[in-house]
């Protein structure tokens, strides 16, 4: 009997080599089939994913006339109103959060941070040139002041950089968004840096002002509990500054402008 084994051979290479891509096929359907349940992953969890952002606003700041050289730590805003284009007055300022998401959040915490050491170091430094306070200062996270008999205050530092929020829907449903308070001590400090440094602009002719930025962080969780995490540098850029002569009182007016980080 005569076998061919050459012939046998060749079928041999032959059947090995289609083996072989069969293999390689399965191999690559399996990874396309992983990378496409994936993308459908992806795409389910983005239908509920919710994304919160802080709106930029114009702020307008006074001070209380009837109280001489008193701080315009008075800051107003304007929002829409929930069924007209027209804008209204808000009676002080807040900060306005927007879920552009698809989904709601829920459980959101929001922490703020600036420098209020260096802010205080500042308005020490211009207190000492433009006498303003008789007495500031932070004791135990409290932060006091007083410029006169009639004009004092004082603020729990450790209650002053933390808010927490049941939930906030997406704007295509809930479009006037969530207000809150930007920090009390913020708005102090910063209204009175800008008090003080206009006051000594007007004796040095200068008008370097120096307003140091505001951390917002915001951790959240959507319907099916991920978690996320966004944090944004918020700046106040002046857009005009005016002094009552007879009340030696500022106001003034500014862009808030928020930038993720």
């Amino acid at each position: 009997m005569f076998f061919d084994f050459k012939f046998k051979g060749e079928n041999m290479i032959k059947i090995q080599t289609i083996s072989k891509i069969s293999v390689f096929v399965s191999c690559l359907t399996v990874i396309i089939i992983f990378f496409t349940l994936i993308e459908m992953k992806s795409q389910r969890r983005d239908t509920y994913k919710p994304t919160i952002i802080p709106a930029g606003q114009q702020i307008f700041a006074e001070a209380d006339s009837a109280y001489a050289e008193a701080i315009p730590t008075s800051w107003t805003s304007y929002c829409q109103n929930d069924n007209e284009l027209q804008i209204k007055p808000l009676d002080h300022f807040e900060v306005i959060l927007y879920n552009i998401g698809n989904g709601a959040a829920k459980e959101i915490n929001i922490k703020w941070k600036f420098n209020i050491s260096g802010y205080y170091e500042i308005l020490s430094e211009l207190n000492k040139t433009i006498p303003l306070y008789k007495d500031l200062k932070i004791v135990n996270d409290w932060l006091s002041w007083s410029i006169n008999d009639s004009i004092y205050g004082l603020i729990t530092l450790k209650n002053d950089f933390f808010t927490e929020v049941d939930y906030i829907l997406p704007c295509s449903i809930e479009k006037t968004g969530l207000r809150i308070n930007i920090p009390y001590s913020y708005i102090f400090f910063v209204s009175s840096y800008i008090q003080l440094k206009y006051q000594e602009s007007l004796k040095k002719d200068m008008t370097n002002f120096l307003i140091h930025p505001i951390y917002l962080n915001i951790l959240y969780y959507d319907i099916v509990g991920n978690r996320y995490k966004n944090k944004y540098r918020i700046d106040l850029e002046i857009i005009i500054i005016g002094l009552e002569k007879e009340s030696k009182t500022v106001n003034f007016s500014a862009w808030f402008i928020p930038t993720s980080k």
